[in-house]
């Protein structure tokens, strides 16, 4: 899903917004500290290329 939406060009605010959730509950299970760092530097470039638009 998170790798889905990243793939596209132009994500719409919904898609952002689910990306969001969808880490903010991955951050609450996974405890592994490179894991969090992983999915926070994804959800960084999603912000990021979101603003883009």
């Amino acid at each position: 899903m998170v790798f889905e939406v990243l793939g596209k060009k132009k994500p719409t605010t919904d898609e952002a917004k689910t990306i969001l959730e969808i880490s903010r509950r991955y951050l609450e299970i996974d405890s592994n500290w490179l894991s969090k760092n992983f999915i926070i530097d994804i959800v960084s470039q999603f912000i990021f290329s979101a603003h883009e638009l």
